[in-house]
């Protein structure tokens, strides 16, 4: 817990047979988003050590343990500001078969990694800029969620479904391969686009922030 001036956590692990302690003498939540980066980190190591796979579900789906590493916080990047970087892309697909979705630091682009190959998009004077398969070595995210997947398992959707009805769909057939769905897990879809629909927040979301903040610039 902590307060004005201090801050210190806690995180016991049994099954991976850690203990992190964090101790800090600056507000909340300084101790807290260091023991998510390290406990992310340590996460990481034993992943790439266990060499598991991991699943894509509604299109397809392997059967072993999931095993999703997340970088940073929504919350902390989008209403608290913090948009330092917190892991090298390169570093990202050191392992084998890297899928991921995320953010630049300072939310200058955005990353998109399928097996591997690094897409980073970014705003440019005459454009969009878009850099890859190979990571550019400054390149660093301040939102990355990761999974390294060596092996997918088919699933065909048979009709149209979107919204609500898709998230079943995913979560049931992720329950029915033993898949704990309580736990972030893998998935992975294939198809078409009949129409996209994007939702951009630029500083400021409708639902989780205090109205009389409307008027105040974006973080970017």
């Amino acid at each position: 817990g902590g307060g004005p001036g201090v801050n210190a956590m806690l995180e016991m692990d049994v099954a991976g047979g850690h203990t992190i302690v964090v101790l800090s003498n600056f507000d909340p939540p300084t101790a807290s988003r260091i023991i998510q980066e390290i406990s992310a980190m340590l996460r990481a190591i034993a992943a790439a050590e266990s060499g598991g796979q991991l699943y894509r579900i509604g299109v397809e789906c392997a059967s072993t343990e999931p095993t999703v590493v997340q970088f940073g916080a929504m919350r902390d990047v989008m209403r608290e500001g913090y948009t330092e970087s917190r892991i090298h892309l390169a570093d990202a697909v050191t392992q084998p078969h890297a899928f991921a979705i995320g953010a630049l630091e300072s939310l200058s682009g955005e990353i998109t990694i399928i097996d591997g190959d690094v897409w980073v998009s970014r705003a440019a004077d005459d454009g969009l800029q878009v850099t890859g398969p190979e990571p550019i070595a400054e390149d660093q995210a301040t939102l990355l969620t990761l999974a390294h997947v060596a092996k997918w398992q088919s699933v065909t959707i048979e009709r149209a479904v979107e919204g609500h009805e898709l998230e079943l769909l995913i979560e049931k057939t992720a329950r029915t391969r033993g898949i704990d769905t309580a736990e972030p897990f893998a998935f992975l879809i294939e198809g078409e686009l009949g129409s996209l629909d994007l939702h951009v927040i630029n500083g400021y979301c409708p639902i989780g922030t205090n109205p009389a903040t409307v008027d105040a610039k974006p973080w970017r």
